[in-house]
């Protein structure tokens, strides 16, 4: 069943394969957004803790470690849609080796990779469907997409593994009326901003018609969250927005989650969703600044260290590519520096006789691991 604020459900087909799907509304809602004490708190706690962190993280001694975070935001997000790994994993270069191309750390570095080819276009061009279509392309091209960077012409459904429509528990708006409703939410998006419409408000209302639209035969919901990135960096003027680990929220509260959109869907329930994803925005702001001060202090505390090695101006230079690289190997870290194994292996020791990094494997195949780091890194938030 669907409220009339959010949509209507629309009858498909005749007979035995008849069906209905979901018409949503095109934004923003009617009546418009309530904004009770509640939400209006709400808004307030998040549009100034997204200034807090906007602040913080021009920092140089935090920059440096935002694309660390965004990766952890990759790995939430994927997690999401069922796949399997740890931070471990997709730091360790050798992982795919390990397994096959089509790994999930495959998955999560195209996610990565992605992420950071659209945020850079949006510098120069608005988020538009051309762009939904190449971050689709990029996202799924390669893995297990289908039709990569194509909006759907047939229908698609949500429910169980291997259920029909018959018993699907979702089924969004047929191929007509998604490219309409496609079409809508691309203008919603460019409209001017309004004085009545805060920019974190359209982005919950933005995220929550993607995900209704399912304008793609699979792969939209890291599309839609990948969205919210997309207009965090436009409309609330944040470059660190891929370091802010909505997805960690999402997935930490993952029921909840699907639950407050499927609410707008059944009960016209803007408002609660709204007051969710705000919350997602404070707890996720605020845990971000943690890691990334966390990430800072170690930084210093280590950094301090390397003046009393026999040479620190090349220990700071390994140093550096481990903190981008924190699971890595003295032949890896040669071959990426351009410098001589036999140099760079006295100084990795070095750094484990200071008690920065550890190590596993054996003689023949010995991994330096900065476990300070990722113990920040894998944190629960």
């Amino acid at each position: 069943m669907a409220h009339t604020r959010s949509g209507t459900l629309k009858a498909n087909l005749s007979g035995g394969t008849s069906y209905e799907s979901f018409v949503p509304a095109p934004l923003p809602p009617n009546p418009p957004i309530k904004f009770d004490e509640e939400l209006s708190m709400a808004l307030v706690k998040a549009s100034g803790q997204l200034s807090i962190m906007n602040s913080f993280t021009q920092q140089e001694s935090v920059k440096m470690f935002i694309p660390m975070l965004a990766r952890r935001e990759a790995l939430a997000s994927c997690e999401m849609e069922g796949f399997q790994a740890t931070i471990e994993d997709i730091l360790d270069p050798y992982w795919d080796y390990k397994y096959n191309n089509g790994s999930v750390c495959s998955v999560v570095e195209l996610f990565v990779e992605t992420m950071e080819f659209t945020c850079g276009k949006l510098s120069r061009h608005p988020i538009s469907n051309d762009l939904l279509k190449n971050a689709h392309a990029l996202l799924t091209g390669g893995t297990r997409g289908q039709n990569p960077g194509v909006f759907r012409m047939s229908q698609n459904w949500i429910g169980d593994p291997g259920c029909g429509l018959e018993n699907a528990r979702y089924i969004p708006p047929n191929p007509e009326d998604m490219q309409t409703a496609i079409k809508e939410l691309e203008t919603y998006i460019n409209e001017p901003d309004s004085a009545t419409m805060h920019p974190l408000i359209k982005a919950a209302l933005v995220h929550y018609q993607f995900e209704a639209i399912q304008p793609f035969l699979e792969e939209n919901d890291r599309i839609g969250r990948l969205l919210i990135i997309w207009l965090l960096i436009l409309k609330s003027r944040l470059p660190s927005a891929p370091a802010l680990g909505m997805s960690c929220y999402f997935k930490k509260h993952q029921e909840e989650y699907y639950e407050r959109l499927e609410d707008v869907r059944k009960r016209g329930a803007f408002e609660e969703w709204a007051k969710f994803f705000l919350k997602a925005v404070v707890k996720s702001s605020q845990d971000s600044c943690i890691r990334l001060l966390k990430l800072s202090l170690l930084h210093t505390k280590n950094y301090a260290l390397l003046n009393k090695m026999p040479n620190p101006a090349a220990a700071k230079i390994v140093f550096s590519y481990i903190e981008k690289h924190p699971i890595a190997e003295a032949q890896m870290v040669a071959e990426d520096l351009r410098k001589d194994e036999r140099s760079v292996l006295p100084i990795l020791h070095g750094f484990l006789d200071n008690g920065i990094l550890g190590f596993k494997g054996d003689f023949n195949d010995i991994r330096f691991i900065y476990n300070a780091f990722l113990d920040i890194l894998r944190e629960e938030p």
